[in-house]
Formats: C-alpha cells, structure tokens, sequence
C-alpha cells in the first residue's frame, strides 16, 4: 500500500441525495440518488446529454445543484467549493504545467499543502514509479507522449491523497492500445490506494472491465445500477439491454410469462416492456445458437422455410470471435457471434438454423430503441 498524505482519510463514502439540475426549463439530472461505497470504483455510462457528467461536476463543486443534497463520509459539502470538498480530478485534457517537469507537476498540490521538499519528492517520485514513468521524471509535457501526460495528471491528482478521485472521459483522447494499458494501470492504482472514484465515460467496455459497479443513465434518471455482469447479462430495462453490448431485435410473441422467438418458447424478463401481444425480443448475439443445415436432409428447401431458418450473408472477423451476420426468413438480418474456428466451418452462404440460447428474454415494443446499428456495427436492428 502507497503512503498517505497527512493522514488523510480514505475510502470516502458519497452520497447525492435527490439531485436535481436544470438549465431553464430543461431538466438535466431528475432527483437523482447515488451512493458510492467507499474505496470502489463506479463508472457511469450513457449517452451523450444524459447527465453523467453534470452528476460528476456537481460532486466536484464545479456545478451547482438546483436541489438537492451531496454528501462525502456523511459531511454536507453541497455548499463547499472544489478545494474544501478534499477530490482529486482527471479530465479528458491533460492540464499539465507546461512549465514543470513531471515530478514538479506530480508534487504540485503537496507544494500548495506546505509540505517539505523532502517529502513532496518521494510522493512525486512513489507516484512515478507506479505508472512506469521515473526515469521521466524531470521531462517537461512537451516530451512525453499523450498516454505519458495522461499517466502524469492522474497520478497528480492522487497524490494530495483525495477522499474522492473522478475521472472525466480520461482515455477518449488516447489511442486504443495505450487506453487498455492505461485503464489497467488506473484500476491497479485506484485499488493500490483505496481511493473511492468515479469513473465518467461513454466506452461501455473501459466501465465493464474496471468498474465494480456500473450506472447507466438515460434522460437524468439512473437505468440500472449494479455490478457489470448484473447490468450486462440481466438488463433491468430494454434501454440498458440495447445500449449496453449490442442486440438483435427479433420478432416475438408474448403470452402470459413467455415469449416465443424463432419457434422457442422462453421466460418473459422482469424488464419486458410488452407483457402480451408481439414485440420484439433483444437478444445478444452470442445468445444465439447457429447449426449448419444439412440441405435435403435437414427438410430446409429455403431460407424462409421455417422459424429460425436462413443463411449466412456475411463474416466480420473480430481476432478470436467472428460475427456472422444472417438472413432469416421472415426476420431479416441477425448476427451472432461465435468462436473465429466455428464460424470457419459455416462459411458465407452457407444455410443454418438460428436458435436461442438463453432460457430467458427481455421483449420491448416494435420501435427501435436508441443505441441499435447495422449488423456489421454493434447491434442489429431488424423485423
């Protein structure tokens, strides 16, 4: 475990308590409540205007709630200012000293604390160490790399050992390698120090591997909040289960506590938003089962003879998962992903028989839920 700073506490709990924000007669957040568990990791995730990012200015101090309250260890802070409330902050945008080197940049806040230089060097130098960066150490901004800056200004913030650390989109400005390293990095920092963060970002993969637990966000209201397998694999709302990983959207009928999809009869889902009459069921494309159709002895003389009967259109290799995109008759297009030897063995044009997985299935109205793309993209929207 890294060294403190002046004994400060760690693993604050936070609390937001109705939080309400408007700008003139639109509502931004929508009485929000959200606690955080001290020394976790929370990530936000949502579209863009759904209010993640003014939840986390309003915690920082930098935004003002209309109503509402925000708490840090049980302690009122709604009317303090950022430097009172005791937060670290990482924005998209480094925010470095130009003219300091990475060390000076690092030990900045302990300068500001009036601690020694003695002691604001082994913190800097510690900090440093973490992130692979010391022999950097006296580099001014200009000569390191963005991923480097980056590494800088998150270790910056930890270092006056905030109670709270909020990340703002800290990896978007980053290219995809250096992200994965560094969110990495971020985890293995956050957990090292115990430092209760929240994580802002609008990449559902950077908040699934390091988040343990997950709020989605839509319209200033929180969707569902849980661990990343809870909100992945049992979406509370047809909203999180589109905009969260990628679905199909495949025609259904419900009745009573089921739904039939491509001839199956499966479990209505708790978050259905039809409860009788046809829908359309989200299912994730690794849900599906594909079989090669074996021609005459299959009894499949076309691609629309029967539920879940069709062929392969289109392979998308993605490394060790490929995602064949299929023609069902009747449906239309639906993808499904499966290991890259397996889908070899399919092949474009060949005939299949797509079927569910999952015992269980989430229906939502016919109209397409903001989130679905092309099959090719990140979801399937079809029927």
């Amino acid at each position: 475990m890294m060294t403190t700073v002046d004994g400060a506490a760690r693993g604050a709990t936070v609390e937001l308590r109705e939080v309400t924000k408007r700008y003139g007669d639109k509502t931004v957040l929508d009485a929000l409540d959200l606690d955080i568990v001290g020394g976790e990791l929370l990530a936000l995730l949502g579209p863009s205007g759904c209010g993640k990012t003014t939840t986390l200015r309003i915690l920082a101090g930098l935004e003002t709630a209309t109503s509402g309250a925000v708490r840090i260890d049980g302690r009122d802070v709604t009317g303090e200012s950022v430097t009172q409330r005791g937060i670290g902050i990482v924005f998209q945008a480094y925010s470095l000293f130009p003219h300091m080197t990475a060390a000076e940049n690092v030990a900045y806040g302990l300068r500001i604390r009036k601690l020694s230089k003695a002691k604001r060097t082994a913190r800097a130098m510690e900090l440093l160490d973490s992130v692979g960066l010391t022999e950097h150490a006296e580099k001014f901004p200009r000569q390191l790399s963005g991923g480097q800056q980056q590494r800088v200004a998150l270790v910056r913030a930890l270092a006056i050992a905030p109670q709270v650390l909020l990340l703002d989109e800290p990896l978007s400005a980053l290219d995809a390698k250096v992200r994965v390293q560094l969110r990495e990095q971020i985890r293995y920092i956050q957990q090292t120090e115990g430092t209760t963060t929240l994580l802002v970002t609008h990449d559902q993969e950077e908040a699934l591997t390091m988040a343990d637990r997950v709020g989605v966000m839509n319209l200033g209201k929180m969707e569902q909040l849980g661990t990343p397998d809870d909100v992945y694999l049992n979406p509370a709302t047809a909203f999180v289960s589109a905009f969260v990983g990628v679905v199909n959207r495949i025609p259904a009928q419900v009745q009573g506590d089921e739904a039939s999809v491509l001839g199956r009869g499966l479990r209505l889902s708790p978050g259905s938003v039809v409860r009788s009459g046809a829908g359309h069921a989200l299912v994730r494309p690794e849900d599906l089962v594909v079989e090669a159709a074996a021609g005459a002895d299959s009894g499949i003389s076309g691609p629309g003879s029967g539920p879940g009967s069709g062929t392969v259109t289109e392979a998308i290799l993605r490394g060790p998962v490929t995602s064949l995109v299929v023609e069902l008759g009747g449906v239309g297009p639906v993808r499904i992903d499966l290991p890259t030897h397996e889908a070899e063995a399919i092949g474009v044009g060949g005939r299949v028989r797509v079927s569910p997985r999952s015992t269980s299935v989430l229906v939502d109205v016919a109209a397409a839920v903001p989130g679905t793309h092309a099959p090719g993209d990140e979801a399937v929207a079809v029927g």
